[in-house]
């Protein structure tokens, strides 16, 4: 099976996304923890609260996750593992992609490659921390520490946005830049077996 992913836009919402009828969507009230919920049949819940990452085993199923300067994370782990995870700094600093990772390891066990897509997201530049000594923060650089901390880099596959929400703020939400009237783009995983695609 081959992982399909998708990223919205401000001019493309989560419903013009064109997805096949027969699949299930499940969204998170995200509340930047390290919380990690799986998914599993018979019941595909459309929104699960408190939590910031998804895993599912099931084709058919879509993970979403909703971002405005935030750092969206989709994983796949074959034969059959996605994950989608919202890493924003406070769940960056509480390891969140560190054990979505690990909850996927003990769901699947076996050796294989690994996938990860990191979404469009606030650039270094753009993430200024402390306006006093211009720190900034790199949610990239932290979570690829984390995927690392886990997984050997030759089982890594890792395809990285190149827009930043600020940036690009045209194309994409920033929260940072558009405070509370920023609205929020979606990014989603889901597995489709090839007999039905």
């Amino acid at each position: 099976m081959t992982p399909t992913v998708f990223f919205t836009t401000r001019r493309l919402s989560l419903h013009a996304q064109p997805l096949p009828p027969s699949l299930a969507t499940t969204r998170m009230h995200q509340c930047h923890s390290n919380r990690v919920v799986t998914v599993s049949r018979p019941t595909y819940p459309t929104y699960i609260n408190n939590c910031d990452a998804l895993i599912t085993q099931s084709p058919h199923h879509v993970l979403v996750v909703k971002t405005a300067d935030c750092l969206p994370v989709l994983i796949y782990k074959p034969p059959i593992t996605l994950a989608a995870v919202h890493a924003g700094r406070r769940g960056t600093e509480k390891l969140i992609t560190q054990n979505t990772i690990s909850q996927i390891q003990t769901l699947s066990p076996e050796m294989g490659q690994w996938k990860f897509w990191f979404g469009p997201h606030i650039c270094d530049s753009c993430y200024e921390v402390n306006p006093k000594t211009h720190q900034t923060y790199s949610l990239a650089k932290e979570n690829i520490n984390q995927i690392h901390s886990c997984l050997d880099p030759s089982l890594i596959s890792l395809t990285q946005s190149p827009y930043c929400t600020v940036c690009h703020n045209d194309t994409y939400f920033s929260y940072r830049k558009n405070k509370l009237v920023a609205g929020r783009f979606f990014s989603g995983v889901y597995l489709i077996p090839e007999k039905f695609s």
